[in-house]
């Protein structure tokens, strides 16, 4: 990298070694579903022309996903421990390639918080949390939350949420009389905190849910992972922990709508959990560095027919 700069200012909040992180996880392509390719230098003013824009499609929805990883990286950081990064990765790409959107660039990564979340930015951008990995079993578990935010992304629940943050904020400056440019200036902002701190809607959550429910028993996963993973965080959140899947509401009509879903679709039980291979790629390396998948992991990734 030529000028590192750019980089370091574009994560003020984070540190170097999160935009490092971030820029490692590119690389990845699998079953034609690329990764996609972050241009850290560009993302400032990216975001600033389209999240600005008045009218928002969906040529806007890159600048705007990246606009929320830019919070979220800022937020928590990126985990540096690049063989489970990478493990995200390769999980994320198998169930997006069962998606309409299987050919667009998509982002997945790994934020180094303890806190219990997951998180996507219109665009193909998601984010799951070290805690939320921590609470997993297995691979069916990650794939199904994975694919949860995966939904957000091809229903365009994120852009839908920025259309009414702006639809709002475009109101409030007519009532006000000021200037729209003015206001359009922390359009960026407001989209953010609708996204990543205020959440979606009881409806779009389900609508992700029963995405999620598609996708991971397409890619060849046991659809109830989701189902596992949510009714235990439901129990813990009943137990009084904090913390846990704050953004994502209605849990008990959530765990009731996906298991009358894997029922009548016949799916749950069927396809793999890969308890296994989740916590080889989720527990401590054991050593340090860079730590290279062995030659035939690509293959057993690959989604089935």
């Amino acid at each position: 990298m030529k000028d590192k700069t750019p980089t370091v200012r574009l994560f003020v909040a984070g540190s170097l070694t999160a935009a490092v992180a971030l820029l490692a996880m590119i690389p990845f392509n699998m079953g034609g579903c690329g990764v996609g390719n972050i241009d850290v230098m560009q993302m400032a003013s990216g975001l600033n022309k389209g999240v600005k824009a008045a009218g928002m499609n969906e040529k806007n929805e890159p600048a705007i996903g990246q606009a929320v990883s830019l919070a979220l990286t800022n937020t928590y950081g990126v985990t540096d421990d690049q063989r489970l990064a990478q493990y995200v990765v390769l999980v994320g790409q198998t169930v997006a390639s069962r998606t309409s959107r299987a050919d667009q660039p998509w982002v997945f990564g790994v934020l180094n918080t303890d806190t219990v979340n997951a998180f996507s930015g219109p665009g193909g951008y998601v984010w799951i949390t070290r805690g939320a990995l921590r609470q997993m079993r297995d691979e069916s578990e990650l794939a199904g939350v994975l694919g949860h935010e995966i939904g957000h992304v091809v229903k365009q629940h994120g852009l839908h949420a920025a259309q009414q943050a702006a639809a709002a904020d475009a109101g409030l400056t007519a009532a006000s009389g000021t200037s729209a440019g003015a206001s359009f200036g922390n359009l960026s902002d407001k989209v953010v905190d609708v996204i990543v701190k205020e959440g979606f809607s009881q409806p779009q959550e389900f609508e992700a849910d029963a995405e999620s429910v598609k996708y991971t028993a397409a890619a060849g996963y046991d659809p109830n992972g989701l189902l596992h993973f949510l009714t235990r965080i439901r129990d813990e959140q009943k137990a009084g922990t904090p913390n846990l899947f704050s953004t994502h509401p209605g849990m008990d009509d959530r765990i009731k709508r996906i298991s009358s879903q894997i029922s009548s679709a016949g799916t749950g039980g069927r396809g793999a959990t890969l308890k296994e291979r989740f916590e080889r790629f989720t527990s401590k390396p054991p050593t340090v560095g860079m730590i290279d998948f062995p030659v035939d992991i690509r293959p057993v990734f690959q989604a089935t027919p």
